[in-house]
Formats: structure tokens, sequence, C-alpha cells
């Protein structure tokens, strides 16, 4: 018995459904992304700012949603080939 492949099988199918795929990537990154706003609105900045400088708010958010843009193209995890 190979167990590996077996656990592949599952999780490709598990995966080739009509679910969300990457959808903890898209929590995680829009957390990194919406993170300068909320601290922001919260503290006027003053966490992020002291922590990464003055450019540092932008830098996060860009970020974000580079990533997202990201995993919204791609398909495939990363270090995996098609």
């Amino acid at each position: 018995m190979n167990y590996v492949n077996d656990i592949t099988d599952v999780e490709k199918t598990m995966d080739s459904g009509s679910g969300f795929k990457g959808y903890k990537t898209f929590i995680v990154n829009g957390a990194i992304a919406l993170l300068p706003l909320i601290d922001f609105l919260a503290n006027s900045g003053e966490i992020i700012t002291a922590i990464s400088g003055p450019q540092g708010a932008a830098i996060m958010s860009l970020i974000g949603l580079i990533n997202i843009a990201l995993r919204w193209v791609t398909v495939t995890p990363i270090f995996k080939g098609e």
C-alpha cells in the first residue's frame, strides 16, 4: 500500500470540487493588505510607521494586493508542477 498516493488522490478529489481554491491565501493576504488601514483608523498609523518607517504601510498593502492577484491567476501550489 502506498499511503502517500492515496492521500494525494484524496486531496486532488477535494480540490477538484466547486470549492473556492486558495481561500486561506486570500484571507492572509487580505489581512496584510488591510492591516495598515486598520492601524491608520485606530492609531493614526503610529504602529506600522514606528515598525517599518513612513512608507511601510504602502509597501505592506502593495505586497498583500500583489499576492492576492498572483493567487487569483495561479492554480498550482508553490513548488509543484501542473
